[in-house]
């Protein structure tokens, strides 16, 4: 049986500030064997993490990879992948 709490929760973050991140413009190029992976910088960011699925609505927590450079190469892969890149701000 669920147990029901009541009372009052008070908090104070007069300093908070909330970003969304995100890299525009990715651009997915295959290339021999390999997959370069290229997207417009963003301002302020310090550094990139890469995603790979094979369901475009589910990424892992943890990135594929980090990067300082608005691009990463991987080797070609036989299934279907999605990518996913945010930004790292400071």
């Amino acid at each position: 049986m669920p147990t029901t709490l009541q009372g009052q929760l008070n908090a104070s973050l007069p300093n908070l500030k909330l970003e969304i991140s995100y890299a525009p413009n990715v651009e997915v190029i295959l290339s021999d064997s390999n997959v370069i992976l290229t997207w417009d910088p963003v301002a302020g960011a310090t550094g990139y993490k890469v995603f790979a699925s094979e369901d475009p609505y589910s990424f892992d927590t943890e990135p594929l990879t980090t990067v300082n450079t608005n691009t990463f190469t991987l080797p070609a892969m036989e299934n279907k992948r999605f990518f996913k890149i945010s930004a790292i701000m400071p």
